[in-house]
């Protein structure tokens, strides 16, 4: 596809089918468009299969974006190499209430947004794919899960997001950007960090999901 979402022959475009259609078929119309007509329409499916909802829900993204944006950069510790705050909070947050796919959102937007607009240093996408794999990954592993249990829900994804993806895999982007070191020495150096980092994310994410209990029952 062409990564958008075009008329029919008739000139209307995705969003007037959803005033035409009764909200039972949204759903079925939703993952149609997607399948059809490619990766800009997968966002527009994702919101709107929330139908009446979308508009809450895109809400409650951009605000969980900028608190996160908010916490990473002006309530963090900052060192070259280290970040140490609760920035995953809203992130996690939103993934347990919304899903894999809101929690990538965030992820990945409050990472670019935070960059571009407050940067430390230099810019490098592969932190922004990591922020939206992370949120993901909270909502893979905690998303309407009944019951959630320490193990397979809540250490796993604290272990991967932390010690896989934010310890490993970011080390060799922060070992890109800044070459006073090899990326072992920069994973040593970075260590502390996530002894840090996943106790944080083991203490709060059960705190989370009892305030994502409390937040669906408004929804």
């Amino acid at each position: 596809g062409t990564g958008s979402c075009p008329p029919d022959e008739k000139g209307r475009g995705p969003l007037q089918y959803r005033s035409r259609i009764p909200l039972s078929c949204v759903r079925k119309l939703s993952w149609m468009i997607v399948r059809e007509n490619g990766s800009a329409c997968h966002l527009w499916g994702f919101f709107v299969m929330k139908g009446r909802f979308s508009l809450r829900l895109i809400t409650a993204c951009a605000m969980m974006t900028a608190l996160s944006v908010v916490l990473n950069r002006f309530c963090s510790i900052h060192t070259a190499g280290w970040t140490i705050g609760f920035a995953f909070v809203p992130v996690a947050l939103t993934a347990i209430v919304y899903g894999p796919a809101a929690g990538a959102v965030v992820g990945g937007l409050a990472d670019l947004v935070g960059a571009l607009l407050f940067p430390f240093g230099p810019y490098h996408p592969g932190f922004t794919v990591v922020g939206a794999l992370m949120g993901a990954l909270y909502g893979w592993f905690l998303y309407n899960r009944k019951p959630v249990r320490f193990f397979p829900h809540i250490l796993p994804p604290a272990l991967i997001n932390n010690l896989i993806l934010g310890l490993c895999v970011n080390t060799v982007w922060v070992s890109q950007l800044y070459g006073s070191k090899t990326y072992e020495g920069w994973f040593l150096y970075r260590l502390p960090e996530y002894a840090v980092l996943v106790p944080l994310n083991l203490i709060l994410l059960p705190v989370l999901l009892q305030l994502a209990k409390q937040i669906k029952k408004y929804r």
